[in-house]
């Protein structure tokens, strides 16, 4: 994008060209840091649901979960919502460092489980009381969480689940790199195929089995029209006993 030089007609005759090509050289490098200013604030408003970055690279909200974000927008709306919020997001944090003091195993998951029964309770009062807190998309917020409120506790009562959704994410982070570098399929077939394998390719990582070996194998069973082995680890081994009790 080019700029008229912003002199009048007598003062450009009266300036030596070397001036002109100098203020023509500094115009559009205010072009050019113009157009990064407007790069850098779309940057600004991305997060690991409108990019690909992953959730790791945010603040509070990088935890992962909705009802985190939900907490966040309380505080911003002010006032009684504020107040709300800034009580919830407290109680989140000690929730968060217990949990990385069971993830890093300085603190055992029952103990865990009972410390948060205080925390629970509190939350769920606070939630109740937000539904007629004064602010409408606080009281849905609130309403809508409550909803859902024994899966909002579900990493409490089951050990070995994550109060976040940060390893989906990081699971579906392959393939949205890749949608983004390859422009994805271009029909539903090809999109089935995709989706298929990043499937296969994630379970497979989460369980620490070799994906060659079995992509490999799956292909073998296929073309000799076998039973392919299940993604599942206890359905193999149900299959196992069985054929040793046969």
């Amino acid at each position: 994008m080019n700029r008229e030089t912003p002199l009048l007609p007598e003062v450009r005759e009266r300036t030596p060209p070397e001036a002109q090509a100098y203020i023509r050289a500094l115009e559009a490098r205010v072009v050019a840091l113009e157009a990064t200013v407007q790069q850098l604030r779309k940057r600004l408003q991305q997060d690991s649901h409108t990019s690909s970055r992953p959730p790791s690279s945010e603040p509070l909200r990088a935890l992962g979960k909705r009802p985190l974000r939900d907490i966040e927008a309380m505080i911003e709306r002010g006032g009684q919502s504020q107040a709300l919020g800034e009580v919830l997001r407290t109680q989140t944090r000690q929730m968060f460092h217990w949990w990385y003091r069971v993830r890093d195993g300085t603190l055992s998951h029952a103990s865990f489980a009972s410390s948060m029964r205080a925390i629970r309770r509190a939350v769920e009062r606070l939630l109740e009381a937000g539904q007629t807190c004064g602010v409408p998309k606080t009281d849905g917020v609130c309403r809508e969480i409550l909803k859902r409120c024994q899966a909002l506790w579900t990493f409490v009562r089951h050990e070995g689940a994550e109060p976040t959704n940060n390893a989906a994410e990081r699971a579906i982070r392959p393939g949205v790199l890749w949608r983004e570098g390859r422009f994805g399929p271009h029909s539903a077939q090809r999109s089935c195929v995709v989706e298929t394998m990043m499937t296969v390719v994630a379970t497979l990582k989460q369980q620490h089995r070799n994906i060659l070996a079995y992509v490999t194998a799956a292909c073998d069973t296929a073309l000799h029209h076998e039973t392919t082995s299940s993604l599942i680890p206890i359905h193999d081994t149900l299959q196992h006993l069985r054929r040793a009790a046969a």
